[in-house]
């Protein structure tokens, strides 16, 4: 990103892509602060977009995906509380929900270990059910 911002060379230009790419390396690292850097992915990728309107690393359905399946595997004991909070800011981004952030969103329950992850899984679909009602 660096050099690109150095050189203006658009053939080394960041793209969505590519950081969903270091976002899931992140996420297969088992590395504690996972999470944290996932979410600092995200906040680049957004002030990037923010600053550029033809950015090409406006965040979508396949990032926030990733950024769920981070904190699927953390320990992070907030994760359920926080993938719920990214996955409503998708609204405010502009970025379309999908099966597959809906699916992402019911992993984080499902892993999370707490007692009411069945409910709340259920909750997720019952929710993709009645959007396809619609």
């Amino acid at each position: 990103v660096q050099q690109h911002i150095e050189t203006g060379d658009k053939l080394i230009a960041p793209s969505v892509v590519s950081y969903n790419c270091l976002m899931k390396a992140w996420s297969r690292s088992n590395e504690p602060q996972a999470p944290a850097m996932a979410e600092k992915i995200l906040s680049e990728m957004i002030d990037a977009s923010t600053d550029d309107q033809d950015s090409q690393v406006k965040p979508d359905a396949a990032t926030f995906s990733t950024l769920f399946d981070v904190y699927a595997k953390s320990k992070e004991s907030h994760a359920t509380a926080r993938c719920e909070e990214l996955f409503d800011s998708m609204d405010d981004l502009g970025v379309q929900r999908n099966v597959y952030t809906y699916s992402s969103l019911q992993n984080v329950h499902a892993r999370s270990g707490t007692p009411d992850a069945p409910q709340k899984a259920q909750a997720v679909l019952d929710q993709m059910l009645e959007l396809c009602q619609q």
